[in-house]
């Protein structure tokens, strides 16, 4: 539900794709964050203490290696990367997906011991770029809207 909510804003406030190369790189973003998502909350509520430590394993030593370092390439392969933002040069769904997915689950700081090694090791340019926009842009964004009348802003 999150990326069918994130496509309509997108679409809405002019945060979607705008060509098809960048449509591809949108939905290559958001899939791999559900992805990511998915392998998480298998982890987080496993029925068992023995799947649980199964699936953390699994998570640690399989899955996060390769999705990390496969967001990695793809995040140091965009010309759009010296603008700061994923896709395109601009903000876009893309960013807001990516950066509210690895900062939860990786360097949020219920999970930062275990996992932010993880995202350091296999994506340290992604890990940076999550970063500064939670400190810097993204913050700026939020704080500007609290200020805007919703009701107005429709």
């Amino acid at each position: 539900q999150s990326c069918a909510i994130l496509e309509y804003l997108g679409a809405k406030h002019n945060l979607g794709p705008a060509t098809p190369e960048e449509r591809y790189l949108v939905t290559y973003y958001l899939a791999s964050t559900e992805d990511l998502l998915e392998i998480f909350t298998r982890y987080m509520w496993a029925p068992t203490e023995e799947d649980k430590q199964r699936d953390f394993k699994l998570l640690t030593e399989e899955k996060l290696p390769v999705y990390y370092a496969d967001l990695e390439n793809t995040f140091l392969k965009q010309k759009s990367n010296e603008t700061g933002w994923l896709v395109g040069g601009r903000l876009t769904i893309a960013d807001f997906k990516v950066v509210c997915n690895i900062y939860t689950q990786a360097l949020h700081e219920d999970r930062k011991e275990t996992f932010t090694p993880i995202l350091e090791k296999h994506a340290p340019n992604l890990a940076k770029y999550v970063r500064e926009k939670v400190a810097n842009e993204f913050s700026a964004y939020f704080s500007s809207a609290e200020k805007r009348n919703p009701a107005r802003d429709r």
